[in-house]
């Protein structure tokens, strides 16, 4: 049987693997190699020529940004090489092989949907919030792209995100939204750490005020934008959320509490004022790459 190679291009690890899309086990082990990135064409084609092998289909590629009829990467925040190019036409010149490309969070949501926390829910919110914040919404079983992050809060901020939106959730509640507060703190603090994230924890740590605020504010407002998003769609099941921003902080006892007490205010609707609504961590760790190649198979 014909297998696929899921890769997931990042701005910082390449990560590959052959997959057979039929096992849908939860928890299915994926065995993933992971590289450097590539900063060229030439270096990408050279490590994926590596996976190409006689018992394989094809290749499922997922990118970060918008991707044109799965084969041009629109633009590229993290990749700015490859940005206006037609990277399903190129590759498959270059491997010989039928070549699907997925924006990371279609596939993403594909892979968390086959073998993670999404297995369970027809009806759910996923998120991701970490440089940035994307989403999509699961609708009696179907994926429905999104863009969550770039609904616009207010524009009486002076915050832009990385695509320059002004005033939006991930301009004012990203990680880098986030890191940029932190830096202006060290430089006003003096403070001689270097790395932000450290300055943050050793602040968290002492319990500081502003470390404090900080975190009531980053947890009132994605809690509005989820809240939000119940009131409009009754049937929503379940918060499902991934990204090294939410992952770390709502790990974090008193921004949990503060979340819940934001949806608790907001929500119309009985089941999503509970306390026990399920709001929860992404599982499956190489959604990615698996769902890159789930994206292969609808597309080809």
């Amino acid at each position: 049987m014909s297998r696929i190679v899921g890769v997931d291009l990042g701005g910082t690890w390449l990560r590959i693997a052959t997959v057979d899309t039929s096992n849908r086990t939860p928890g299915v082990a994926v065995d993933a190699h992971r590289y450097p990135s590539p900063r060229d064409w030439d270096g990408l084609t050279g490590v994926l020529k590596r996976h190409r092998t006689e018992d394989v289909a094809g290749f499922g590629v997922a990118v970060s940004g918008p991707v044109k009829d799965h084969a041009m990467l629109i633009q590229g925040p993290n990749l700015p090489w490859l940005s206006g190019r037609s990277i399903r036409r190129d590759l498959e010149r270059a491997l010989e092989k039928t070549v699907i490309v997925s924006n990371d969070m279609e596939a993403a949501t594909e892979g968390e949907m086959a073998c993670g926390v999404l297995r369970s829910y027809d009806w759910a919110i996923f998120d991701t919030i970490s440089t940035g914040w994307g989403g999509n919404l699961i609708l009696d079983g179907n994926r429905v792209d999104s863009e969550p992050g770039h609904a616009n809060v207010s524009f009486r901020v002076r915050q832009r995100c990385g695509a320059g939106h002004v005033g939006c959730y991930e301009a004012i509640y990203s990680g880098s939204a986030l890191e940029r507060r932190i830096r202006q703190r060290m430089e006003e603090a003096q403070a001689v750490e270097h790395d932000p994230w450290d300055y943050f924890q050793k602040e968290a740590s002492q319990d500081s005020p502003w470390i404090i605020s900080l975190l009531d504010r980053w947890a009132e407002g994605v809690g509005r934008a989820w809240a939000n998003t119940l009131n409009r769609i009754r049937p929503m099941q379940a918060i499902v959320y991934m990204g090294t921003t939410a992952e770390n902080l709502l790990a974090i006892s008193r921004v949990q509490k503060k979340l819940r007490e934001t949806i608790h205010r907001i929500a119309m609707f009985p089941e999503h004022q509970r306390d026990d609504f399920p709001i929860l961590q992404a599982t499956f760790v190489h959604r990615s790459v698996y769902g890159a190649a789930v994206v292969y198979e609808k597309i080809a």
